[in-house]
């Protein structure tokens, strides 16, 4: 098979992959969903001010259709989801795709604001541990990573609050529109992201220097630096990617601790409130959002690396 026919199945294979997991994503999201179902109709008899009496239960399943099978219900719940219809909030009256979008602007810039904090931190202490020589940025990458590790978050959104806000009175963290509520949050995610971003592409550095075509080149003369930035860099970023596309996936999901503890507003804190409310339209929505988010995060880190090694796959695939 030549090289360009295998390019093409691989990308056949991945489209087909992708369809079968977000399959599984949406059977998932609705078997939870099957788990709750008596509770699902009591919630909404209570938000109605009504008894949750046994004939007030069963009116709602009719209404809301839960009497019906399972396939049926699963394929009109789909058919709903793929015109945007998540349904509605018990808590709020809102469509839940309402509700969770005029809170993702604010999880969408606390997420990317503190992944490219952790993304230019991380390429410059990685590249550093191997250019520096006296092995400084080396041993601060140890330490970034096992306090960042044995930390939680929490503790760290509480350690700057009382640090910065309290203690030195440097920012403040109540108005939404001050300083402190702006830099704190991001601040914090990065430290709790960084250290296994950091690893991951501290120890893939490691793995490609040592590999034999650096001491081929090295012996031909080439330094340290064009290697590092040419050849080494390059191979090192696929399984740095692939971790770094988890991490913005989890962010994006909504760092619940975080915009809990800063009052931020988000999608984290609206999960939480929804959860202790019982309100499972709203968690199932959240759930299927996220669930897609990770798979096309996924996709998008395979696309870009097949962009940046396509013999890479296409000899995997040969291989086995």
């Amino acid at each position: 098979m030549s090289y360009r026919k295998q390019v093409k199945h691989l990308w056949i294979n991945g489209i087909i992959s992708m369809m079968a997991v977000l399959f599984g994503v949406t059977a998932l999201v609705f078997c939870m969903s099957q788990f709750v179902r008596g509770d699902i109709a009591e919630a909404v008899v209570l938000q109605r001010g009504l008894e949750p009496i046994p004939q007030q239960i069963e009116l709602v399943k009719e209404e809301l259709g839960l009497n019906d099978s399972l396939p049926v219900q699963y394929v009109r719940w789909v058919s709903k989801a793929l015109q945007g219809d998540l349904g509605t909030s018990y808590r709020t009256g809102q469509p839940v795709w309402y509700e969770l979008w005029i809170r993702f602007d604010k999880t969408l810039a606390l997420a990317f604001s503190s992944a490219t904090v952790a993304l230019l931190v991380t390429l410059f202490l990685g590249i550093g541990s191997i250019t520096d020589r006296s092995g400084m940025i080396r041993r601060l990458c140890s330490v970034l990573i096992m306090v960042g590790i044995s930390i939680p978050t929490f503790v760290i959104s509480l350690g700057f609050i009382y640090l910065f806000a309290i203690r030195l009175q440097w920012v403040n963290v109540i108005h939404s529109d001050s300083l402190g509520q702006k830099i704190l949050p991001v601040l914090t995610l990065t430290l709790a992201i960084l250290p296994a971003s950091l690893k991951v592409f501290q120890t893939s550095l490691d793995e490609q220097i040592k590999q034999l075509y650096v001491t081929v080149l090295k012996s031909r003369g080439y330094s340290l630096h064009h290697i590092l930035y040419k050849d080494v860099l390059k191979a090192s970023l696929a399984p740095w990617l692939t971790q770094f596309s988890m991490t913005l996936g989890h962010l994006l999901g909504g760092s619940v601790m975080v915009e809990t503890i800063y009052g931020i507003g988000g999608i984290g804190q609206f999960m939480m409130s929804s959860i202790l409310n019982r309100d499972y339209p709203v968690i199932s929505g959240y759930v299927l959002i996220m669930g897609i988010i990770f798979v096309l995060l996924h996709q998008l880190v395979e696309l870009i690396s097949r962009v940046l090694y396509p013999y890479r796959y296409v000899l995997k695939r040969n291989r086995s």
